[in-house]
């Protein structure tokens, strides 16, 4: 892990972070505690 060149860390937090932020607001928005 420790030998991947910064741009492949890189790539990685993006990816992440694009996840998360779908994951999240795709959550908010089907979330069945918020219908109540």
């Amino acid at each position: 892990m420790y030998s991947l060149p910064i741009e492949s860390w890189y790539r990685l937090a993006v990816w992440l972070l694009l996840g998360l932020a779908i994951y999240f607001f795709y959550g908010k928005k089907h979330s069945k505690i918020r219908e109540q």
